[in-house]
């Protein structure tokens, strides 16, 4: 139980096939692993900021940390494999409660018309609304769904209204630069966080309590849990955004090694497969398998424009 802690999986103490693995790593990969992280650390600015959220996609969670102390720390849900959340450092700007989800052409095209053309009600289901150039709204009972591809996308807007059913959850946070649509949100999905791996969005981060993270973010502008809950559940509150009077720096990386305060080392896997191309890049070898090249989803899944800290 105490290995299987140190690996980051669940300590049941039964050698199942997570624990098998981790027990087969050799020490030369423990080291290259080591040696990564050293990499990804020196790539980080010296400062990460009085106030800030650090998004770790291998551990899958997520701490706000202030004066160098962790405040806060909740599960996260990043992207799966065919849809992985970026590497990257923004900012998040605004709050924004009960939002609208306007979905992306390309999961429309990929997650939402097959299911539509199986049954037009699915729309319904959804609570989507589907809006043509002009505003006016489309029955998408008399559309040819089938028609549309991935290169060919419909010309339309298609909108979750805000609620329970919404798939941002009942909060949003916003970030500036944010070039993919990557945002961090809730979800009307929590009984995912019940699983071990959740590598299971199409590139956002969900987060376990969002609630709290708001509480935290706005508790300086005067606003309390209560209040926050209180728009949440006024109806006539939708899509409001409460702009951060100083925006806060958000770090989103994955980390496969960390020491504890007391010194103990845990490793964690490599989901997302960097640390191989990470220590090959330092030491001047081919980079395997850069990410455009092994990422098989259109290019709204791929990273934005990395920022210059990073080398790939």
């Amino acid at each position: 139980a105490r290995f299987q802690g140190w690996q980051k999986l669940k300590p049941d103490s039964i050698i199942g096939s997570g624990t098998a693995a981790a027990l087969g790593v050799s020490l030369e990969d423990r080291i290259t692993q080591v040696r990564a992280n050293l990499e990804r650390w020196r790539l980080l600015p010296k400062s990460l900021g009085d106030k800030h959220i650090f998004v770790d996609l291998n551990q899958q969670e997520m701490r706000l940390f202030e004066n160098g102390q962790s405040t806060l720390q909740m599960k996260v849900i990043a992207g799966r494999d065919d849809r992985r959340t970026p590497t990257f450092i923004d900012q998040i700007t605004q709050v924004i409660v009960n939002p609208y989800w306007f979905a992306p052409p390309r999961i429309v095209v990929l997650d939402i018309l097959p299911k539509a053309m199986q049954d037009p009600g699915y729309f319904a289901q959804l609570r989507m609304r589907i809006f043509d150039e002009s505003g006016r709204e489309v029955d998408p009972y008399y559309e040819n769904w089938g028609m549309y591809t991935v290169d060919y996308p419909p010309p339309y807007t298609f909108r979750e209204d805000p609620g329970d059913h919404n798939s941002l959850g009942r909060l949003k946070f916003h970030l500036s630069d944010n070039k993919n649509s990557i945002y961090m949100h809730a979800t009307n999905r929590h009984d995912l966080f019940a699983q071990d791996k959740r590598l299971l969005s199409s590139g956002c981060v969900r987060l376990e309590n969002p609630r709290d993270l708001a509480t935290a973010l706005l508790a300086s502008q005067g606003y309390s849990r209560a209040s926050i809950e209180g728009m949440i559940y006024d109806s006539t509150v939708i899509a409001k955004p409460i702009v951060l009077t100083t925006p806060v720096r958000v770090y989103i990386t994955g980390v496969t090694v960390a020491v504890d305060p007391d010194g103990t080392t845990r490793f964690g896997q490599d989901f997302y497969g960097q640390d191989g191309r990470i220590v090959a890049a330092v030491e001047g070898r081919p980079v395997p398998g850069s990410f455009a090249e092994t990422q098989p989803e259109p290019e709204s899944f791929r990273p934005m424009r990395q920022p210059p800290w990073w080398p790939f």
